[in-house]
């Protein structure tokens, strides 16, 4: 995940998009460059949309499931071969079984327990969330007792942060509602959404 992320540096996360808009919207970004994609777990047919996403993007996508914070969220991502899985959270059952069936997971944390935590079971990629809480120094700090872990910033990203959070020792971010301004989805412009993510990766180029 960390070589992924260092490449592609983006992941666009998928809650919450209504059914007509859903394909669009993913092609759109990813013509503009976006090649990581998450789908929450919390929407109902999350199982639909990652195999949507599987059979409809080219295969260079990788397609993950979010929002991984119990057992059954687990195994329905395990029905759809998602893969890799995020989480909110550094949930102990979900640590452990990701450890056993040798999953790639990138857990939640925002505390120094809770890297941890996440170090015990094997796991050096994490996300830390809500980055919105936290200073852009954080993770600088957090990297002095920890410098073996790598953290992708999720919770209050937009493209015109990105750079910031990159600069800031973040290695990649997830980015969910403050992908795109709200009035080219609802205008369904999808030209101008592929621009606009042309435009925020060529920061990185």
């Amino acid at each position: 995940m960390e070589a992924l992320f260092r490449e592609h540096k983006i992941c666009a996360i998928f809650r919450g998009i209504p059914k007509n808009i859903f394909l669009p919207y993913a092609k759109a970004l990813y013509d503009g460059g976006i090649r990581l994609f998450e789908v929450s777990m919390t929407d109902p047919d999350a199982e639909k949309e990652i195999t949507w996403l599987k059979e409809e993007l080219q295969k260079d996508a990788v397609i993950g499931a979010g929002t991984i914070i119990d057992r059954e969220a687990f195994f329905r991502a395990e029905s759809v071969q998602a893969a890799f899985y995020l989480s909110p959270s550094a949930d102990t059952e979900i640590l452990e079984l990701c450890q056993k069936k040798e999953r790639k997971l990138i857990p939640g944390v925002l505390t120094p327990s809770d890297i941890s935590k996440c170090i015990h079971f094997g796991f050096y990629v994490l996300k830390l969330f809500p980055v919105s809480e936290v200073t852009d120094g954080y993770v600088h700090q957090l990297k002095g007792p920890f410098p073996e872990v790598e953290f992708i910033a999720v919770g209050g990203v937009r493209l015109a942060n990105i750079k910031n959070k990159i600069n800031a020792g973040y290695i990649g971010v997830g980015i969910g509602n403050g992908m795109i301004r709200e009035n080219l989805i609802k205008e369904k412009q999808w030209g101008m959404v592929t621009e606009s993510v042309k435009e925020a990766l060529c920061l990185f180029k």
